[in-house]
């Protein structure tokens, strides 16, 4: 997993709810804003992303522009492909 993506402190409550609280400190962190960062980092996740501008669009935006320092190995591949791992 390279990064889990989180709307609201809800949805971060319900994440570590449903896969627990191991797992979820191990899956690196994209927040929507301050309110949504602080509640990943209450919970103890790896907060790697936060948004500046607090939409979907400007979510997006942070994870990409973050995106070009840490690509995955195969980021090459998805970028070009959709994430097709056998395309």
């Amino acid at each position: 997993m390279d990064l889990v993506t989180f709307t609201s402190a809800s949805t971060v409550a319900g994440f570590v709810a449903t896969v627990g609280e191991d797992a979820a400190r191990r899956a690196p962190a994209a927040s929507i804003g301050p309110v949504t960062s602080e509640a990943a980092r209450e919970a103890g996740l790896d907060l790697r992303v936060e948004a500046t501008e607090f939409s979907i669009d400007g979510l997006m935006e942070a994870i990409l522009a973050d995106a070009a320092t840490w690509a995955p190995a195969d980021a090459g591949d998805r970028a070009t492909d959709g994430g097709d791992p056998d395309a």
